[in-house]
């Protein structure tokens, strides 16, 4: 064998390696079949919630004596259960009935409320012969819309409500409320359920002034809890607590038995001599209550658990708005239940969809045995022809 043939050999059996380690990237039918050597395509994820197009192509290799059009289809399964499912799609096979190698494609619409995740794709080829292949759907939280805050009668409380967003996102798991007082920060007042569309603020400052708020909702997703951008109301306007409400002298600084005052406890009626706006000794809350503080109650759980949504400490409320149901020391500083972590949704790999779906025929995967083996031999033959042409002639 010349060194040209060799080394032309190396080249072909180093480009089969090539392919055969490149074929993982599209699922195919096992050689030995009808159509065998068909493949199909992965789809490109689905990461922009303006395009909801989804478009599956593919290779169609007929190894039969007929050649007639074949009938494929593709079927969806959903992420998981209750997600609303993609609907069978037709895949139309192109070019003449007498090519064996002949492309198909097809393409259908994402439902408004699908769920994100990995969505196993089905394409069989007249119903027997089938390739596996997944969809990503991995799109951000839809953004709450209609938010609104109103006051009541004494303008102490404001009611905070929005448009149910599970129309547009079947998975979503809950609500952030946030709130900002005048030109502050913004601060979370409030995580809620996905069925959650309003939220009562009852912890309003004793001053008064202007209130906004914002909703963000939340969902997972292949990469991660995802969040929604920020929809904010309008400054709402709310009135000054009342002169002698428990905690006006300590919120301020100076009132009896307040932040800096000498309340008594038992009583609440301290004497303090701070320098506040506050009236001095006003505090009459019993108990435990210092007179003049502000208690801080939390409230019950609304049964959201998610790790990603924020802690809170919990509302305000004045020591006359305090009920016994309200109060549980037990979990004052934690949830009574382990919040969940890590990834909400995993992709699972090619190789396990191939060993779930596709029913895998005797020698497929030796390829890259079979050209592993026809190199070394080559080199062997070359290796011997040197050893040959070096030794010396008797």
């Amino acid at each position: 064998m010349s060194r040209r043939a060799r080394r032309t050999l190396v080249t072909a059996a180093a480009a089969l390696v090539a392919l055969a380690s490149a074929a993982g990237a599209a699922e195919r039918v096992p050689d030995g079949q009808r159509w065998g050597g068909s493949r199909v395509d992965r789809p490109a994820p689905m990461t922009d919630p303006a395009a909801r197009t989804v478009t599956i192509t593919g290779n169609l290799r007929d190894n039969g004596l007929l050649i007639p059009r074949p009938k494929v289809t593709a079927t969806f399964a959903a992420p998981a259960p209750g997600c609303p499912g993609i609907g069978d799609l037709s895949l139309a096979v192109h070019g003449t009935t007498v090519a064996t190698n002949r492309g198909y494609s097809g393409s259908t619409d994402l439902p408004t409320d699908a769920c994100n995740g990995s969505y196993r794709v089905a394409v069989q080829i007249d119903g027997v012969e089938r390739l596996d292949t997944v969809l990503i759907v991995d799109l951000p939280a839809p953004e709450v819309t209609g938010v609104t805050a109103t006051p009541d009668q004494d303008g102490r409380r404001i009611t905070v409500a929005w448009e149910d967003a599970r129309g547009r996102a079947a998975d979503l798991e809950g609500y952030t409320v946030e709130r900002r007082i005048g030109s502050g920060e913004f601060q979370p007042v409030a995580a809620l359920a996905a069925d959650a569309t309003t939220y009562v603020d009852q912890d309003l400052p004793a001053s008064g002034g202007e209130a906004t708020y914002r909703v963000i909702s939340h969902r997972p997703s292949p990469s991660g809890p995802r969040v929604s951008a920020a929809s904010s109301s309008e400054p709402t306007r709310f009135e000054p607590g009342p002169a002698d409400a428990p905690g006006n002298g300590g919120a301020t600084g100076g009132g009896g038995g307040g932040e800096t005052g000498a309340g008594t406890g038992g009583s609440g009626s301290g004497g303090g001599d701070g320098a506040g706006d506050g009236p001095a000794g006003s505090g009459t809350a019993p108990g435990p209550l210092r007179g003049g503080s502000t208690s801080r109650v939390r409230p019950p759980r609304t049964g959201v658990s998610r790790s990603f949504l924020p802690p809170l400490g919990g509302p305000r409320v004045s020591p006359d708005q305090v009920t016994p149901t309200t109060l549980d020391d037990g979990y004052d500083e934690e949830l009574p239940y382990d919040p969940i972590d890590g990834p909400l949704e995993a992709e699972v790999p090619d190789d396990e969809l191939a060993g779930f779906f596709t029913e895998r025929a005797p020698g497929r995967g030796l390829a890259i045995p079979v050209a592993t083996a026809l190199v070394l031999a080559v080199w062997a033959m070359h290796l011997r022809a040197l050893a040959r042409a070096g030794r010396p002639i008797d």
